[in-house]
């Protein structure tokens, strides 16, 4: 049997595990559901808006919408039918932790009827370190604006888009995301303006678009399963992409050049370039400039 059949059996079979161990009851009770609810998230700016705020965000099974141009530090609301998941908000100088029920966990089957719909914004006044900690579910974000220090990023099977539109006045320095069997897309990465990027994941299909204004020269490190990865790189930008291993099936749109395992686009001297490193499983990856 070849070695990439048997990555295929093994992540099919990991997969097929995790499957089982999200949607078999175990002993576990169903969750049951009332009448929907309404809680207001408002967390004031700190006294002195010059110093960083640790935000966390926890929430499990959820509809989410996020934005930046809060009045607050955080403010919106989230509509629920389930008591567990009634959200709770903690502050501690500069930290603040939003989680989906009190300790951001839950034990039980989800009702057909759930209803965890999330809105919320954060400040584009404050600098921030954001992590994000989410399970199931499926959000659109816009963070376009915030002042990003750091920004951490962790979610099971999900569908999610995020989006970068306008830059960061900061620099953030990292920026690490990890995610399970899902789809995801992030856009205008480039206006992050961050220095170094990680970015984990299983079974799914991705796109990293790093459109925007590079400012700077910045790494990303990619390391993912079986998978559909696009890598979208703007006209302009100057970018040299290294295959850590054999991808099974690599296509190329628009201005690519290739010499084994490296592909180039823009200016090889430019002075502010993206450097990215892929370690990729079967699946496809298809290079895209426009």
């Amino acid at each position: 049997m070849t070695p990439n059949k048997l990555k295929l059996i093994a992540v099919i079979t990991l997969v097929t595990m995790v499957a089982a161990a999200c949607t078999s009851p175990g002993g576990s009770t169903q969750l049951k559901t009332g009448a929907v609810q309404t809680q207001t998230i408002s967390v004031p700016l700190p006294p002195d808006t010059s110093k960083p705020v640790d935000v966390t965000l926890r929430l499990g099974a959820a509809e989410l919408t996020a934005g930046s141009g809060a009045a607050k530090l955080a403010e919106g609301t989230v509509q629920y039918n389930v008591p567990e998941f009634q959200p709770s908000v903690s502050q501690s100088g500069n930290k603040v932790d939003i989680t989906q029920g009190p300790t951001g966990g839950f034990q039980g089957v989800l009702p057909k009827d759930l209803v965890n719909k999330w809105n919320i914004k954060l400040s584009n006044s404050v600098p921030l370190n954001l992590v994000v900690q989410a399970g199931a579910y499926s959000g659109s974000w816009d963070l376009g604006g915030l002042r990003l220090q750091s920004l951490k990023w962790d979610e099971g099977a999900s569908k999610s888009t995020i989006t970068f539109d306008q830059a960061n006045p900061d620099k953030a320095e990292t920026f690490d995301f990890t995610t399970g069997a899902s789809t995801v897309k992030l856009t205008g990465l480039a206006n992050l303006n961050f220095g170094k990027m990680t970015f984990q994941s299983g079974l799914g299909s991705y796109t990293l678009d790093f459109g925007g204004k590079l400012k700077r020269s910045a790494d990303v490190e990619i390391k993912t399963g079986v998978s559909n990865v696009t890598i979208v790189v703007p006209v302009g930008t100057s970018a040299r992409i290294t295959l850590k291993s054999a991808v099974s099936n690599t296509k190329t749109i628009g201005s690519w050049n290739s010499s084994g395992s490296t592909y180039t686009t823009g200016k090889d001297d430019a002075a502010d370039k993206l450097n990215i490193a892929i370690d990729m499983g079967l699946g496809q990856l298809t290079l895209d400039t426009h």
